[in-house]
């Protein structure tokens, strides 16, 4: 019995030892799994960032391998750790020359040494920038050769395994500068070229104007002598030609003194009406051919004697005016003036030139307002000018301080206006002014 009972507790022991042995030896297992899943993960996690490492490092190779800028890398103590093709091109060194180089030497001409380590110096032991991340800038650097170029420089910092690197992107800009140079040359030549032009027109201006004032004022001496019907008619027409030529070359003198910036306006008082009605009855003589009727509207109440430039005035008005009764026929040529705004001393005109003629394309619109530029009538008759005069009373509307501009419609007219500021002389009575009209067989009275 005591065997038995020795026996049966020992059984009991093993038992529960084996089964304690059991249950430990599954948690190892289970603990063993749980490990080898673990490190299965960590496994494939460090697999693909080695994949994605690689790949980076492959599209970095292709970018440093197909960039057209030099990328060149240098530690800190100034050893080239990383230099590419375009760097190879520019600078003439090949990849194997300049891996582990000085770039200091390298690359940088010598009377530049002392700047760069004070450069580096300062900014390893304190930290301030001044080339560093300021984006691209310009300097010289030194071909293998030993002859120095332009480059466009742009460089920043980075770390690697704790230490700092330096990172440059440079391009050659020798043909840059040299294309600058060739531009600012014809720049200058141009600037020359157009200066010479504008004395030489603003000379032969005055050289063609002397004579030709003299020659219509013997031309108005020898209408007050003893003439036949048939020398009248001559002289006419050598009064009407010369004027005409005398208009052609002021409107060449005007355009030379804006270009030099010698125009100024004058400040004088005087009868806006009469500057008008001599306007229309000077048309009005010339309009036998085109058989045009002129009529002058005032809008509203306006004062008449008013302080400004009386000759530019006169020069924008006669402008439109002609142009006017040059492209119209047998029509209606209507000047309107209104006061839109008055001041304490100033007043806000606006005048407006409308005529049933031949009109103007849209297109042409902007056209009729450059210099030189004229535009082919629908009538068989020639119309003189040089295509300055539209060109100079706009730029004569914007020296006032006004604005200009033109409405038209093929086949049925134009309208061209433009307001400008006139002074104020007198407060005068402020009824409307009667309207006024001129025949083409007025003129011949």
């Amino acid at each position: 019995q005591l065997f038995i009972s020795q026996s049966d507790t020992q059984r009991t022991s093993v038992a529960t030892t084996l089964l304690r042995l059991a249950i430990l030896t599954a948690a190892m297992v289970g603990v063993l799994s749980l490990v080898a899943i673990l490190m299965f993960r960590m496994y494939r996690t460090s697999n693909q960032r080695g994949s994605e490492i690689r790949e980076t490092a492959t599209r970095m190779a292709s970018v440093l391998t197909s960039s057209l800028d030099a990328i060149i890398v240098i530690d800190q103590d100034g050893y080239v750790i990383e230099y590419n093709g375009a760097a190879s091109k520019i600078f003439g060194y090949s990849v194997e020359e300049a891996m582990g180089q000085q770039m200091e030497t390298l690359l940088i001409p010598p009377r530049y040494f002392n700047a760069h380590r004070a450069g580096m110096k300062r900014f390893i032991d304190t930290r301030h920038k001044r080339v560093l991340g300021a984006g691209r800038i310009e300097l010289e650097a030194l071909h293998k050769n030993g002859h120095t170029f332009p480059v466009e420089l742009s460089i920043d910092t980075a770390e690697q395994d704790g230490r700092l690197i330096f990172v440059s992107f440079l391009r050659d800009i020798t043909a840059e500068k040299a294309a600058q140079k060739e531009l600012v040359k014809a720049r200058d030549r141009a600037l020359a070229g157009e200066k010479a032009k504008a004395e030489f027109l603003a000379v032969m201006s005055h050289e063609m104007r002397t004579p030709l004032n003299g020659l219509l004022g013997t031309l108005s001496l020898l209408e007050d002598t003893g003439l036949s019907d048939k020398q009248k008619l001559f002289l006419d027409n050598m009064n009407e030609s010369g004027r005409t030529l005398l208009r052609h070359v002021n409107d060449v003198l005007d355009i030379s003194k804006f270009e030099a910036g010698q125009i100024t306006l004058e400040s004088e008082q005087f009868l806006l009406s009469e500057l008008i009605e001599s306007i229309i009855e000077s048309e009005a003589a010339h309009s036998t051919q085109t058989k045009n009727n002129f009529k002058v509207e005032w809008h509203g109440d306006k004062i008449n004697t008013v302080i400004g430039d009386q000759t530019k005035l006169r020069q924008i008005l006669s402008n439109l005016i002609s142009n006017a009764n040059k492209f119209t026929d047998d029509g209606q040529i209507t000047v309107h003036i209104k006061f839109e705004d008055q001041f304490s001393n100033t007043s806000l005109i606006e005048f407006r030139v409308v005529d049933t003629g031949i009109g103007i394309k849209h297109e042409d619109i902007d056209r009729i307002f450059k210099d030189f530029e004229t535009l082919d009538s629908t009538y068989g008759r020639q119309n003189d000018g040089t295509g300055l005069g539209l060109g100079i009373a706009r730029r004569v509307v914007q020296l006032m301080g006004g604005q200009m501009g033109v409405d038209s419609i093929p086949g049925q007219g134009s309208t061209f206006w433009f307001r400008v500021k006139l002074g104020v002389a007198a407060q005068e009575s402020h009824s409307p002014w009667e309207t006024i009209e001129a025949q083409p067989q007025r003129a011949l009275e």
